[in-house]
């Protein structure tokens, strides 16, 4: 019988003592997931503030580069609206011209390049026109030469497609490009700022200036 409870309070103390080495055992384990909870927010909390620093600095870059950018764009913008509007405007003078003063004009051109190429017209030679008709073309490449009629040998040959009157001359010595496009590109080169001033007026010639919003 002694030896019954001998054995009974030895299985107590055994399991008591296993009680406390698991309560030990979890609790260190309890512990080591608290600090490592912490160890991880932390690191969660100092990855957020890098995240919002570098967000924050992005959108301060941006925001300078947009700032420096807008007086160009704004330069930019206006010259492409002026750029745009003289355009429009010589086409709207090509429409309004009468057909012989187009004529003249090619004529006049034609007759200025060939000046600068003596000796460039042959009986080999093709003209090639477009946006004319055999006769307007006959008559640019007559009045260039000052005559009434075109040189013999002389081919002509209409082009498929074009918006404007042009002509090319080809010739074995040098090939010549007149066309009302070329002409405009000229004038509008040459007298840019006389025109824009006298469409838009003088204050059209400026820059627009920091914080100003280009009409």
């Amino acid at each position: 019988m002694e030896e019954l409870q001998s054995t009974e309070v030895l299985d107590r103390e055994i399991l008591e003592d296993a009680r406390r080495k698991a309560f030990k055992i979890l609790k260190n384990a309890d512990d080591t997931v608290k600090v490592n909870a912490q160890s991880w927010k932390k690191k969660s909390d100092e990855a957020i503030a890098g995240i919002e620093r570098r967000y924050a600095a992005r959108k301060r870059r941006s925001t300078q580069e947009i700032m420096a950018r807008l007086p160009l764009d704004k330069r930019r913008a206006k010259a492409e609206r002026i750029e745009a509007f003289l355009l429009l405007s010589a086409e709207n003078w090509y429409k309004k011209q009468p057909r012989e003063q187009i004529i003249g004009l090619l004529k006049t051109e034609m007759k200025s390049r060939l000046e600068e190429a003596p000796g460039s017209l042959s009986e080999s030679c093709r003209l090639v026109y477009a946006g004319l008709d055999k006769a307007e073309a006959e008559a640019v490449i007559a009045g260039a030469l000052g005559g009434t009629s075109i040189p013999k040998g002389l081919s002509l040959e209409k082009a498929q497609v074009s918006s404007l009157p042009a002509l090319t001359l080809d010739s074995p010595v040098v090939k010549i490009r007149v066309s009302i496009e070329m002409i405009l590109d000229s004038i509008l080169h040459e007298k840019r700022e006389e025109l824009v001033g006298a469409l838009l007026g003088p204050e059209a010639l400026t820059a627009p200036s920091e914080g100003e919003e280009p009409s």
